[in-house]
């Protein structure tokens, strides 16, 4: 690990420089010291390497729960969705913006890693116009967890996955995203938002669908002994059509 290889290079440095003083009127000092800065060269060189070698492409789920590796988005699949889209009904409006987060530290469970993440927040005025929800501001907070945002990014699904989408055209993929809501307190209510970029005419169309994942259970996340005070979403489920801001 790196805290290993940071242990005994400094040991190493420690050791030279104890020689150097011992031997610092010595003419094989140049040679040695010389040799020994290859040495070191030669182990960061490696350490690189073998770092580099822990990249892997984020959305290649054949190779999963690698010790320090980085799920790094070589294709630029998030780049589509960054920005602010906007579906208005009357007097309902509805915007969600994404942005991307790199290199985010996640624990599986299993292992330890980094991965790319897609995460979005959302502002929803309902039918009757009333503000409902407003979240850009958590956009510009870099959280610990990747839960502390409403939507963030999961598999890159087909279109027979679920939610699934018979009209897709076939082989169509979609970024499926894990939703909530900022004043959701229970414990396990979540929606599924499964979304696809289209242009249509030179206008770029966000399609997405929106459904529950898991039901409500009525207990409060942050106390297990309490009642959720708030165990329904606002935004209604269903497919909407975004247009780029």
């Amino acid at each position: 690990s790196f805290g290993i290889f940071l242990f005994i290079f400094k040991r190493f440095l420690q050791k030279e420089f104890s020689t150097i003083g011992n031997q610092w009127k010595s003419l094989q000092l140049k040679s040695n010291i010389m040799k020994n800065l290859k040495i070191i060269l030669t182990i960061v060189v490696l350490f690189s390497l073998t770092v580099k070698s822990q990249e892997i492409p984020l959305y290649n789920y054949s190779i999963k729960d690698v010790e320090n590796a980085y799920y790094k988005d070589i294709t630029n699949i998030r780049d589509q969705f960054v920005g602010t889209w906007v579906y208005s009904n009357g007097l309902e409006e509805f915007k969600v913006r994404f942005i991307k987060i790199d290199h985010f530290y996640r624990s599986t469970g299993m292992v330890i890693c980094y991965a790319d993440y897609l995460v979005g927040e959302i502002q929803y005025k309902n039918s009757i116009g009333v503000q409902k929800i407003s979240s850009f501001s958590n956009l510009n907070v870099l959280h610990d967890d990747i839960h502390s945002y409403s939507m963030f990014s999961g598999p890159y699904i087909t279109n027979r996955s679920a939610p699934q989408c018979m009209s897709c055209p076939l082989n169509t993929r979609r970024l499926y995203m894990f939703y909530t809501e900022p004043d959701i307190d229970d414990m396990t209510l979540k929606g599924m938002w499964a979304m696809r970029v289209k242009v249509e005419n030179g206008v770029s169309k966000l399609l997405v669908q929106f459904q529950m994942d898991e039901v409500s259970i009525g207990i409060s996340k942050f106390d297990y002994s309490q009642n959720a005070i708030k165990s329904e979403h606002d935004v209604p489920y269903g497919e909407y059509v975004f247009i780029k801001e």
